[in-house]
């Protein structure tokens, strides 16, 4: 499992459950669904008003979709795409952005809440993959040229910038925070591999969290600065949280032999996957506080979490026996901001429940 991220979004990875935990029953919300016709849900993103994006695959091709707060489904596809449509991130504006494929190579698109779809390349590129879409409505990802991969931010307007770590050789933006500030990851060499921010000014600053051997991976940040990802050693992979004085801090589940770590929002909550030894993936969420709280859907081989909003709302996708995917959405209840208790098990309540494990 060393250097997986999940497995749909490595299109772009995250066993068994653990004993009843000591502590108080939680109340909480927990939801499943996919849109019809769907063998796969991969939900990416959750915004701040709970509007979901992802894709699913009908068996032949893969598709963009759009979940409301009220749960009501939209499946898209940008025109022309003959292969696949990869919806990525969604502001609180209802904007998506992602990539889609046709017969010439991967292109970057752009939805309007209205469901206006914008597609656009980095000049010269051969291919422009997107990854996220701020609330200003900039968008960031990486491209290639043939010959080595850039990054690139992509204004409201359409005006295209872009830039690389100096020494790179690939250089893969991932995340656009509200404040203009870019943060990813690059490569030196082959298997070297580093992180760095992007002011809005343009500058950029480079980071290893201390201890790392074969490098650190930013995947996520928040307005505020504040960074997450994980990074590599020789015991494994474990999560981080950068500062946004550049304090880090380093964590891992209690027990995991892996930690990714994949979102971040602005109260400082963490949600990712972790592995234990070579069994399924799990969900986790760490609080401010550093405490962490473990959850898997009921009945499931793997849970990986991908996005978590502003009030704590979880989205990503989950796997059972079958090996069907499915799209969930948790909201813990009953806890005061994003505190968390220490752990729970994996029991958790169904509010409804869609094609879930329980029945395939």
């Amino acid at each position: 499992m060393r250097h997986r991220l999940f497995r749909f979004l490595a299109i772009c990875t995250f066993g068994a459950a653990f004993a009843a935990s000591s502590l108080p029953a939680i109340a909480q919300s927990f939801t499943t669904f996919d849109p019809d016709g769907s063998l796969y849900t991969g939900p990416t993103s959750i915004n701040d008003q709970g509007a979901i994006t992802g894709f699913y695959s009908d068996g032949d091709l893969y598709h963009g979709f759009v979940r409301s707060k009220k749960g009501i489904i939209t499946a898209f596809d940008v025109p022309g795409a003959i292969r696949a449509t990869f919806a990525l991130s969604i502001n609180d504006a209802g904007a998506i952005t992602g990539y889609y494929v046709d017969d010439t190579g991967d292109h970057g698109f752009v939805r309007s809440k209205k469901g206006i779809i914008t597609s656009f390349d980095v000049p010269g590129s051969i291919f422009t993959l997107v990854r996220s879409i701020n609330d200003q409505g900039a968008i960031t990802g990486f491209y290639s040229d043939g010959d080595l991969y850039h990054s690139f931010v992509r204004s409201k307007t359409g005006n295209i910038t872009t830039f690389d770590v100096p020494g790179a050789i690939r250089t893969f933006a991932q995340r656009a925070n509200d404040e203009g500030a870019i943060t990813g990851y690059y490569y030196v060499t082959d298997i070297e591999f580093h992180s760095f921010v992007r002011a809005s000014d343009g500058t950029i600053t480079m980071f290893d969290v201390p201890g790392a051997i074969y490098g650190t991976q930013a995947y996520s940040s928040n307005d505020a600065g504040a960074i997450t990802g994980y990074y590599s050693d020789a015991t494994g992979d474990h999560g981080f949280v950068r500062s946004p004085k550049g304090i880090i801090t380093a964590f891992d589940v209690p027990g995991a032999s892996f930690t990714y770590p994949a979102s971040i929002n602005n109260g400082e909550a963490i949600t990712g996957g972790y592995n234990i030894g070579s069994g399924g993936a799990h969900g986790f969420v760490r609080a401010a506080d550093g405490a962490i709280t473990r959850f898997d859907a009921p009945g499931a081989t793997n849970t990986e979490p991908t996005s978590i909003s502003g009030g704590g709302a979880i989205t990503g996708a989950y796997y059972c026996t079958s090996g069907l995917g499915h799209g969930f959405v948790w909201t813990p209840q009953g806890i005061a901001g994003n505190r968390m208790p220490p752990v729970i098990s994996g029991r958790l309540s169904l509010a409804s429940h869609r094609g879930g494990c329980a029945t395939n």
